[in-house]
């Protein structure tokens, strides 16, 4: 909850706690010292305070990213895109240092492992050579594992058109959002911003002609939730 919404929470319950008291007097005509009125007061403001503020909080949402040999700042990074990430505030994120006690966990996988998750389901380029995705794994009963490809990771995909940096955010934040519960969105006229499609599209695959492909969470993106989601 931000600073200005906590004020207004505050000032609306004070006004309202006013009004409730000074009819609870007239109507039982007790009549009571200022300060004894104030005190009263003041501990009912601090309570409703509590109450509201632990409602109106979103659940916090943790997450791990494992260490990588292949790419040493590969954490630092992920770290940095998702603290960057509107998705921080907007879900209460937070990295925690024990994968078994987060959430969401995330790791940087080797292509040749990745492969076995591929095979049933092999998906290609027009010009013959397979697209390689990054996965989410999860279930209602199962935590959401999030497996970077490497190649992607470190070199990019021309396809998508975006840069190296550019990618890598898109990547991220695109299996963080799988991971959220979040599904995948068509980019069209009515998805996309300013010609952007939005993340949750398969950039990876490329975008449709006359779009350029997005690496931001679009509105669109909130719209369209996973069935087997785990949060």
């Amino acid at each position: 909850m931000s600073t200005n919404t906590i004020n207004e929470t505050v000032k609306s319950i004070n006004y309202t706690v006013d009004d409730l008291l000074n009819k609870t007097f007239n109507t039982i005509h007790v009549v009571l010292p200022d300060w004894a009125k104030t005190l009263i007061k003041l501990i009912l403001v601090i309570i409703l305070v509590v109450v509201i503020t632990k409602i109106i909080k979103p659940r916090q949402i943790t997450y791990y990213v494992y260490d990588s040999t292949i790419d040493p700042t590969f954490a630092k990074d992920v770290k940095n895109i998702i603290a960057q990430s509107e998705l921080t505030p907007k879900y209460n994120l937070l990295c925690v240092n024990d994968p078994h006690a987060a959430d969401i966990t995330i790791k940087l996988k080797k292509r040749q492992e990745m492969d076995k998750w591929h095979e049933e389901d092999k998906q290609y380029y027009p010009d013959g050579r397979q697209i390689r995705f990054s996965l989410t794994w999860q279930g209602k009963e199962h935590k959401p594992r999030i497996y970077i490809d490497d190649q992607n990771w470190l070199n990019g995909v021309k396809e998508s058109g975006l840069t190296l940096e550019q990618y890598k955010e898109y990547v991220i934040i695109h299996e963080l959002m799988h991971g959220l519960g979040f599904d995948h969105q068509p980019c069209n006229e009515t998805t996309a911003v300013n010609g952007v499609c939005p993340i949750m599209t398969q950039s990876t695959r490329g975008c449709p002609k006359g779009f350029r492909c997005g690496y931001k969470p679009l509105p669109a993106d909130y719209t369209l939730k996973l069935d087997n989601r785990y949060i």
